[in-house]
């Protein structure tokens, strides 16, 4: 895994000035940072987030920001942004490539529809919903072994099984797509992003 990421992609969001929005979402905004592209706003710096569009996509990204929407309880950000964007998909992806830890999270009325997230030392840990059209390719690659675990054989190692959290980065790549009709290599170019410096412990969920 190369890529890390902790973003939500929103899905149709029409939003007129960025700051307003994440104010009334909650962040404690102390500055303004400027704008950069997408590949540095993917993985940003503590304590700030990153706002860019792909199309009629709006993406979030923030450390600590997709983590809320693998657990059961909702936050009251989670409240806030689903009442924001009611008739709107909602993505929460993450990725750390030093541990292998993957997730993706789709939620639509406010409801999660498909969530999936694993990690090197746990496993596939979270499995709900049942599988979307942008999961079936990489799942045709694979069986289930003795123990009842998924494994991968991909055409470019043909001879080497791959465990989920091997492949859990093409899963999320392919949600991307799905939210923003290009995976996030090819977007680089492509999308601006403006930044906010927030306060220390900004979260208050």
């Amino acid at each position: 895994m190369g890529t890390k990421c902790d973003m939500l992609l929103i899905r149709p969001a029409r939003v007129e000035e960025s700051e307003a929005l994440l104010r009334d979402l909650g962040f404690q905004i102390t500055a303004p940072l400027g704008e950069e592209c997408f590949c540095r706003a993917i993985w940003p710096k503590r304590n700030t987030i990153w706002v860019g569009r792909a199309g009629d996509c709006l993406i979030l990204s923030s450390k600590g920001l997709a983590n809320q929407f693998f657990e059961k309880k909702r936050s009251d950000f989670m409240s806030l942004l689903f009442a924001r964007f009611p008739e709107s998909e909602i993505a929460a992806l993450m990725l750390h490539s030093v541990v292998n830890l993957w997730g993706f999270a789709l939620y639509r009325n406010g409801e999660p529809f498909r969530r999936k997230a694993g990690a090197a030392d746990d496993g596939t840990y979270l499995d709900e919903g049942a599988p979307i059209a942008e999961e079936e390719e990489l799942l045709a690659k694979s069986t289930l072994d003795a123990e009842g675990r998924r494994v991968y054989r991909l055409p470019q190692w043909p001879d080497e099984e791959f465990p989920e959290d091997g492949v859990g980065e093409e899963f999320v790549l392919a949600i991307f797509d799905r939210m923003t009709a290009a995976r996030p290599e090819a977007a680089n170019l492509d999308i601006s992003c403006v930044g906010f410096a927030l306060r220390p412990w900004w979260k208050f969920w």
